[in-house]
């Protein structure tokens, strides 16, 4: 996905380019951040389960499906990217 993002994002930016860069390279960041995160929400998540009475397997499942919350705002940002943001040049128009 990054060799097409990259150079739609940086398109036409001019001096703002080093700033779009840097945002970028921190979205990478945030793909290394964003994994264990929803990891230890998982497993937090299951522990609290199991001891409420779950089995192992209903907890994790239970536990897996309720974390999914913590990914929604990262989706949802690519999905504006796709649709409307890389477009941003043509909005100051």
């Amino acid at each position: 996905v990054w060799p097409a993002v990259w150079p739609l994002t940086l398109d036409g930016l001019g001096k703002f380019t080093k700033t779009a860069s840097a945002l970028l390279v921190m979205a990478i960041s945030g793909g290394a951040i964003i994994p264990p995160l929803y990891g230890k929400l998982v497993d937090m998540n299951k522990v609290s389960l199991i001891s409420e009475g779950l089995n192992e397997s209903e907890a994790m499942a239970q536990a897996a499906t309720s974390s999914y919350w913590i990914l929604i705002p990262c989706y949802a940002f690519i999905l504006f990217f796709a649709i409307w943001g890389h477009k941003y040049k043509s909005w100051k128009r």
